[in-house]
């Protein structure tokens, strides 16, 4: 019956309870990933299990239930689910994504996975895996990768599309549309795929040297992967030379990728053995703590506690004098814990060692009445002495044999206390009513000097012999006085002896109500008593009317009193049973294993029944109460402990919320306080005038670890946003920097910039802004090195070939040139930084060279004729790869040439520099005879150069 209360929501029968069910559980709820795995596959419900798959986390799982499941639309579901957990890198190995994205043959998920998917090989399998035109489009129009979107247009097929995409992507999107128009055209040949491919080859040689050679960054592994991926793609193009030094780039990237994890393992367990070291001390801080509460739980429950071994406490000081480097917040800790306990110990075994003292002075407490003055001294003195050698902790929950010691010698002080009261009292009331006896036989008071009689010698039997005897004289003369007045009075009482008889007995029989009558009863007999007490002559018979009178007048009155008689005595008895049930309690009740909650309760419904059940007679009653009161006291003890523990308890974890005030950490300080508050909610209540304040505590310096961390929150967000538009500012200057092209000098000081200031902020910036920066990044890099390979070693030895040519030239233009000719030709060599069509092209100029020397004076005019036009069209395409205008008389010329070169043309209109296109331009021009005898066009060729550099 009970766990029909206790199931859970998920388990319910209703289908909308565990609709509700799947949408509470989160990801800290215990054995969430089960939960919904169960509720996907063995639902009866269509709607709940649709509802656990599109939680699911399980991707293997997904994949099983998009293939063998008959409902469509949870199908659906489980493609969908399995489509987000794809695109998340952190959901799974990209292995298991991988191996789901090959069972998806849906286009439209396929295409979100290559826009959105961050991963290189996941957004190329599914775009491999897409076939739909549509689809394609959809990627050609939206990816931010300029890779993703040529090689959808590589599958591009339906022309009508092709035709409308070259349209939307002209001056857009260059290498798209250039694939377009070469698909379209049918004139891509073999020889440019191959030196696309080569020139691949270069740049992730040049990349993967400088990432071997240059800084370790966080990227570091991902981005020698991405290399290495592309590399393997493209490897088999590669010339010898590059391979090799690609692979040996390769292999020394491997090798300090490794050693630098090597170093981040062992750092990382430095830091674990360091925490399970700390671990270890807090387990064994712990250990005392939780020694010292068993220690104070033993001695509240027992009134002589167990005897306890210390052979434990001495265990963990042992432990903890071997550890080393112990910091001292720990070392105080501990400290502290082994003084309590040691405390602790010391007291116990001092009880236990006076056990039979303390039960003694138990017993003689509980009859203090029967025990003479000095008695009484000796034994509160013994009291003290006692719980003086206990030396109970002041800070800790007082020990039963304590409190028993504690009442004991209460009961003493406040017995001699009594009776010195008492014996002071009595002197000074016995010479009182002394003086007003005194008084009124001065006065001639007869009455009233009667009843001061009776009143002073009643206090002078009850001092007996302690009285003094100035007091004693001076009462006995009294005495002799009163009874010389009553002699003289006796003549005036018996009329009113008779009064009084006639006033009894006109009582008998007039209803009055018995508690009345019996007050005016007895009125009457206290005025018979203090007139026969004046009275020489006691008449027997005037006696026996008034005693026949007033028996007959009290007969309701008896019947009354006997019935209240048995009220008292049925509440005595029932109170007896109280303090039976009590002792039962206390006789079945385990300490170890007791319902704090269900005990306080009890107290209160005993202490409420016990004050129902009055009145008693007193002399049993208060024997009763005393019973009553220790059995109490037995059980209030350790529930007191019990308050007292918990107080404890939640100072300290009111002390430790403190200490995560401190912490820098606020996430985990968050996650603590949470995990605190949990600890607070199962502790029990203390006392109740502790209770809130100790709440109020707590709650607030809660609600300041979850401000601050909130604040922090807010502060980062801010944050990242100023970092985050700072970094997409540079990112855009970057951008900018390409086109126009900027300039070498302005390039290495936007790299400079880039480097210093996302080393700073590179944990605070959004993952879009990041993959943005580094993106262009990689190309400013990627176009730093190109232009540092226009001055390389190859444009070097051609130029030293040019300035050969040159002399040459020179001497051929002024008619003797034998000898330089044959200077010349000594000079010429070859050299080996020279490739093949280069080394070819300069060779062609000085044969060329040669030639015109043995040639007449018209081929050297012919050749200059032609090398003005050729000079002039080399300076036209550099102004058209660099994007610089044309001057005016040259623009029907670059017209006529764009017209003629028109794909070419086209592809030189990307959006990034063709350095490669530009270094060969200048390479063909120091291949050109008699370049330098056209200053004006080798003035603008060589602007057009430096303005790169």
């Amino acid at each position: 019956m009970l766990f029909k209360f206790f199931k859970p929501k998920w388990q319910n029968q209703k289908p909308e309870v565990r609709l509700r069910a799947i949408e509470e559980i989160g990801h800290d709820t215990p054995d969430s990933s089960a939960i919904l795995e169960q509720l996907a596959q063995s639902d009866p419900d269509q709607n709940v299990r649709q509802a656990a798959t599109s939680r699911l986390n399980n991707i293997s799982l997904l994949v099983k239930i998009s293939q063998h499941e008959q409902n469509e639309q949870i199908q659906r579901s489980a493609r969908d689910r399995m489509c987000c957990l794809i695109v998340d890198q952190h959901s799974a190995p990209v292995e298991d994504r991988l191996s789901a994205l090959l069972t998806l043959d849906s286009s439209n998920l396929l295409t979100h996975i290559v826009l959105k998917a961050t991963d290189q090989t996941l957004q190329q399998s599914a775009l491999e895996r897409i076939s739909d035109q549509d689809a394609l489009a959809t990627v050609i129009r939206s990816s931010a990768l300029a890779q993703l979107r040529r090689q959808a247009a590589q599958k591009m097929t339906d022309q009508p599309l092709i035709e409308a995409l070259i349209k939307e992507t002209l001056g857009r999107d260059k290498s798209v549309s250039r694939i377009f128009r070469n698909k379209l055209s049918e004139l891509q040949q073999a020889e440019q795929v191959t030196q696309a491919l080569q020139l691949r080859c270069e740049e992730l040689s040049a990349s993967i040297n400088q990432l071997a050679s240059g800084e370790y960054f966080p990227q570091y592994g991902a981005k020698l992967q991405a290399l290495t991926t592309e590399w393997e793609k493209v490897s088999a193009s590669a010339t010898s030379d590059i391979h090799a030094a690609a692979s040996s780039a390769l292999l020394a990237a491997n090798e300090r990728l490794e050693t630098i994890k090597a170093q981040e393992l062992a750092t990382q367990q430095a830091q674990a053995l360091a925490a399970a070291q700390a671990k270890e001390r807090s387990t064994m801080i712990d250990g005392l703590r939780s020694a010292a509460s068993n220690l104070i739980k033993n001695a509240a429950q027992n009134n002589v506690p167990e005897s306890v071994s210390q052979e434990p406490v001495e265990l963990l000081v042992t432990q903890w004098a071997n550890m080393e480097n112990v910091p001292s917040d720990h070392q105080n800790r501990f400290d502290q814990e082994h003084k309590r306990c040691t405390q602790l110990l010391s007291s116990i075994a001092e009880i236990v060692n006076q056990a039979d003292t303390i039960q003694t002075l138990a017993q003689q407490s509980a009859d203090t009445d029967t025990l003479p003055e000095a008695q009484l001294e000796k034994c509160a003195k013994q009291c003290r002495a006692t719980i003086k050698s206990i030396a109970w902790p002041s800070a800790e929950n007082k020990a039963a044999a304590l409190r028993i010691l504690e009442n004991s010698r209460r009961a003493f002080d406040q017995q001699l206390k009594l009776l010195q009261q008492q014996s002071q009292s009595e002197f000074s009331a016995f010479e009182d009513a002394l003086q007003q006896l005194e008084t009124a036989i001065e006065e001639g008071q007869s009455k009233n000097a009667d009843r001061r009689f009776k009143h002073a010698e009643q206090a002078f039997q009850k001092l007996g012999r302690s009285c003094p005897r100035n007091l004693e004289r001076r009462f006995r003369l009294l005495t002799g006085r009163v009874q010389e007045m009553q002699e003289w009075r006796g003549y005036a009482v018996s009329p009113k002896k008779d009064a009084l008889c006639a006033e009894m007995e006109a009582l008998v029989g007039n209803g009055m109500e018995p508690q009345q009558l019996a007050n005016k009863i007895r009125d009457l007999q206290q005025q018979w008593k203090l007139l026969d007490s004046t009275d020489s002559v006691h008449s027997h018979r005037i006696w026996k009317r008034f005693k026949q009178a007033a028996d007959e007048a009290y007969k309701p009155c008896e019947v009354f009193f006997n019935s209240q008689k048995d009220v008292r005595e049925k509440n005595l008895v029932s109170r007896q049973k109280l303090c039976d049930q009590l002792q039962a309690y206390l006789d079945g009740i385990n300490w170890d294993d007791v319902n704090w909650k269900e005990l306080d309760g009890l107290l209160k419904q005993v202490k409420r029944e016990w004050r129902e059940h009055s009145p008693v007679d007193r002399s049993p009653g208060k024997k009763v109460q005393t019973l009553f009161n220790s059995r109490l006291a037995e059980l209030e003890g350790p529930l007191k402990a019990y308050r007292q523990e918990n107080g404890e308890l939640k100072r300290r974890l009111i002390d430790d919320v403190k200490a995560l005030l401190e912490q820098d950490d606020l996430s985990t300080a968050t996650d603590d306080v949470k995990e605190i508050q949990v600890i607070w909610k199962e502790t029990g209540p203390t006392f109740r005038n502790k209770e809130q304040q100790l709440w109020q505590q707590f709650r607030e310096l809660c609600n300041d670890v979850f401000d601050r961390y909130h604040q922090n929150r807010r502060d980062q967000s801010e944050l990242k946003s100023s970092v985050t538009l700072e970094i997409d500012s540079l990112s855009l200057e970057m951008e900018n920097a390409q086109s126009p092209f900027c300039g070498l000098h302005r390039l290495n000081e936007l790299l400079e910039i880039a480097e210093q200031t996302y080393d700073d902020v590179e944990h605070q910036l959004t993952d879009q802004s990041a993959q943005r920066f580094q993106a262009v990044y990689l190309e400013l890099k990627a176009l730093q090195q190109a232009l540092q390979s226009m001055q390389d070693d190859e444009v070097k030895a051609l130029q030293r070939k040019a300035v050969l040519c040159e002399q040459l030239e020179i001497a051929l233009l002024e008619g003797d040139y034998e000898e330089t000719l044959t200077a010349v030709y000594d000079s010429w060599q070859d050299d080996s930084h020279l490739p093949t069509l280069t080394k070819h092209n300069i060779d062609a100029r000085f044969q060329a060279l040669c030639a015109l020397a043995e040639q007449s004076g018209d081929a050297l005019k012919d050749c200059l004729t032609e090398q003005d036009a050729y000079l002039r069209q080399l300076c036209i395409r550099l102004e058209i790869a660099l994007g610089q205008p044309s001057p005016v008389e040259d623009q029907a010329l670059r017209m006529e040439y764009q017209m003629q070169r028109l794909q070419q043309a086209l592809a030189q209109q990307e959006e990034a520099l063709n350095l490669k296109a530009v270094k060969a331009l200048r390479c063909e021009w120091l291949c050109v005879p008699f370049s330098s005898h056209y200053p004006a066009l080798t003035q603008r060729f060589e602007h057009l150069i430096n303005s790169l550099l």
